[in-house]
């Protein structure tokens, strides 16, 4: 019994050593890798911007081929979403919360029901020109709060994470540098005197190309259309994603597109 007991006291002393340690331990973990691209940042921003085209590059999607993926709100830019659910990577969410062409891409991550202030984690893509490529820095963030396990894994996070996000810009830097280098332009012009702000997309190692009229939504001249004249400039066509409201204006709310989208129409 004395054994038993001594067992039972150094065992609840362990636990509450590794308890004290794991809160000594950094609140924060976060994860940082780079890898420059041999393509302009037009060519590369289109592929951080989208859900839909992560699975092209991304480090996990041929760990799971079961992975079932679901997409909400726009298909690229703010308020775009990913959900994945997967045996072997778990439950989990995405959000696109910033976008700046050619420039950054910050998304907020939920892990199955590991979401809130103490589980947040926050990604970023960040877009530095470097002659005629980029340099893309990928980070990752987490929040790990009080909790000592949750530190402790933050502990862990780079061994774990760190070559998964090596592999991830390793094929990032593939797909793009294999693409048609696609030139963007603004392009300003007017009708009957009002001015519009229009986006021309060609590629510039094609030769002679058809062209392709881009008309927007209804919410206006953003980056759901620019992204589409890339895509047909990737296809090898010229695409001109043209302005219906003027100035490049766009609507945040479906009652001020509707508005909008009467004046064109009236």
């Amino acid at each position: 019994m004395n054994i038993l007991k001594k067992i039972l006291l150094f065992a609840v002393g362990l636990l509450a050593l590794l308890a004290v340690i794991g809160l000594l331990l950094p609140a924060q973990s976060r994860i940082s890798r780079s890898v420059l691209i041999d393509a302009p940042a037009e060519t590369v921003f289109p592929l951080v911007n989208n859900f839909r085209e992560f699975n092209r590059w991304s480090p996990w999607a041929e760990r799971d081929p079961e992975t079932q993926y679901r997409f909400e709100g726009p298909e690229s830019g703010v308020g775009a979403k990913l959900y994945w659910d997967s045996e072997q990577l778990r439950a989990g969410s995405q959000e696109i919360v910033e976008s700046e062409p050619d420039k950054r891409v910050a998304t907020v991550l939920n892990f199955g029901d590991e979401g809130g202030e103490q589980g947040s984690a926050q990604a970023a893509f960040v877009l530095e020109p470097r002659g005629r490529g980029v340099n893309v820095t990928w980070t990752f963030e987490a929040e790990h709060g009080r909790n000592p396990l949750n530190r402790y894994m933050g502990v862990m996070m780079n061994a774990w994470v760190a070559a998964d996000y090596e592999d991830g810009l390793a094929n990032l830097k593939a797909l793009a540098e294999s693409m048609p280098i696609v030139v963007t332009e603004e392009i300003d012009y007017a009708v009957d005197g009002k001015p519009f702000k229009g986006f021309l997309a060609y590629s510039r190692n094609a030769g002679k190309r058809p062209g392709v009229l881009v008309v927007h939504e209804w919410w206006g001249h953003n980056d759901y259309v620019r992204d589409r004249a890339r895509q047909l400039a990737e296809l090898g066509y010229t695409a001109f994603a043209l302005d219906m409201y003027g100035e490049g204006k766009t609507a945040g709310h479906p009652q001020q597109a509707q508005e909008m989208m009467m004046e064109v129409v009236n």
